[in-house]
């Protein structure tokens, strides 16, 4: 599958941006959202059911016409210290080279419960900009397809 294009996802604090690698060319495409965006959205700590809502529906807006642009059958890699974070977060661990989107799935499942509790409870706690970072991420893996999340070796912690 070498062949296969490489997507990667870069989530910035005032918009991110969509690198798309394939075989004969790159290019880069705005994300006109990033966790600032939503961070305003937020209102409290955990952030309430309807910022939330809120907050799903402007990603959707910004990534659904993103995703049409996408090359089929291509890889989803984070390329960026907030992608790799929030994804590890989901993973549970460090150790891991991919992260799936039920995993991801799961971790959103977890900041909805506490949104809808109004408290943070047990071990999880986002920050803002983690939980802005991780409905951007779950939004665009959805919309967009893919399954899973390369994280490679940290690639984009060195710019």
């Amino acid at each position: 599958m070498a062949n296969r294009g490489i997507v990667q996802l870069e989530l910035g604090a005032g918009a991110g941006h969509v690198g798309i690698i394939a075989a004969d060319a790159g290019r880069k495409l705005p994300l006109p959202i990033g966790s600032s965006h939503l961070v305003r959205l937020f209102r409290r700590d955990p952030p309430r059911p309807v910022d939330l809502e809120e907050a799903i529906e402007v990603t959707e807006d910004a990534v659904m016409p993103l995703a049409r642009l996408l090359p089929p059958d291509s890889v989803l890699r984070a390329d960026d210290p907030l992608t790799r974070q929030v994804a590890l977060r989901a993973a549970g661990s460090d150790a891991v080279q991919s992260v799936s989107l039920d995993a991801i799935e799961a971790l959103f499942g977890q900041l909805a419960d506490a949104a809808q509790r109004g408290f943070w409870s047990g071990e999880l706690r986002l920050d803002p900009t983690e939980a802005a970072a991780l409905v951007i991420l779950r939004e665009f893996m959805h919309h967009a397809g893919f399954d899973s999340i390369e994280l490679g070796a940290g690639e984009g912690d060195a710019a």
